[in-house]
Parts: structure tokens; sequence; C-alpha cells
């Protein structure tokens, strides 16, 4: 079996917010490498809402090195099977942003946190609620 790796943009946003011209390191290294291209900007809903321009131009111009995408979608403040039936609200309103973006960048996964916390959640309740989510 051949497993396929896949650098996250991540590591870009510093390079990002500091000079939005700069695409940061992580597409060259994954051309460099031969892996794929996690794009993690999403990750942080800022960028959907407020700096989707710049971030949609840095993304574009990312994928010039790859053609092999994963998408990370936002997980801050995220449950999918949150038992405050308004947080379960944003999460299907956020994921339903991104799925549609995921799939403009060629994305052909997405990469999604299940908010599980076992401090916070019972497995034998979280579990059907997730599966109902989803």
């Amino acid at each position: 079996m051949i497993t396929k790796f896949y650098i996250s943009t991540s590591a870009d946003f510093s390079y990002s917010y500091e000079n939005p011209d700069d695409i940061g390191p992580s597409a060259p290294l994954a051309k460099e490498n031969g892996m794929g291209l996690e794009l993690a900007e999403y990750c942080i809903t800022y960028n959907i809402d407020d700096n989707f321009e710049n971030t949609d131009r840095l993304i574009k111009e990312r994928l010039a090195y790859t053609n092999d995408v994963l998408f990370h979608a936002p997980y801050n403040e995220l449950c999918p099977a949150a038992i405050d039936p308004m947080i379960r609200e944003v999460a299907k309103k956020r994921y339903l942003q991104v799925f549609p973006l995921a799939k403009s960048y060629g994305a052909k996964k997405i990469v999604v946190h299940s908010g599980f916390d076992p401090m916070l959640y019972r497995r034998e309740w979280f579990v059907p609620e997730s599966v109902e989510f989803w």
C-alpha cells in the first residue's frame, strides 16, 4: 500500500499575515517532495467571513504547485454533536459553507473534527448524536 503524504498550509499563516503576497513554504515543499497539499486556511473562519478575497487568491497561487489537495474544514468552537442545538446549527452552517469551497479547489477529501471531548460528553450519547448530524 502506498501512503500519500500531505503538507499543511497552516504553516503559512504567519507568512500570509505578515506579508499578504507571500504564499509561504508549504506549496513549494509539497511540489519538491511529491506531496499533496492540505488547505488549512479555512480552519479559521475569519478567512471565510472577513478575509475571503485574499485567502482565495493565496490558495489559488498555492494550487499552482500541486493538483493533489485535501481541504481542512473549520473546527474552532464547532461541535456537530453539541448539546446546545444552536451550536449544532452553527457547525452545520460552517460545513455547508466549506463543501462548495473544497470542491472549487479540487479537493477530493475534507478533514473535519468531531468535537468529541471525553470530559464533556459520554461516548454513549455523543456517537449516536454525531451519526445523526452527519
